[in-house]
């Protein structure tokens, strides 16, 4: 392609530029986009290990499991205050 005049071949130069940045901009931003879908879906996955072998489980809120945690603290708390004074 034979440009003849100045004028022409800045111009060209600006398009080709700018289709080049707007380019680099749908990559970033849709790259973007995907890497927080993959989070956002690898953070709803939990595995729990039992032995070797991991399970996948359903994660919960705290809400739903308030209860079971907190007797669960509580029965830690005196299994290691019964080991440090040995009042078994």
């Amino acid at each position: 392609m034979v440009i003849k005049n100045l004028e022409n071949k800045i111009r060209l130069t600006g398009i080709v530029c700018t289709a080049f940045l707007v380019g680099c901009v749908i990559i970033s931003v849709s790259s973007i986009w995907t890497a927080r879908t993959m989070v956002a879906d690898a953070h709803k996955k939990v595995y729990v290990l039992d032995g070797n072998v991991p399970i996948l489980v359903s994660q919960t809120t705290m809400d739903e499991t308030l209860d079971v945690e907190a007797k669960s603290h509580v029965e830690m708390f005196h299994h290691y205050l019964y080991i440090c004074f040995r009042l078994e």
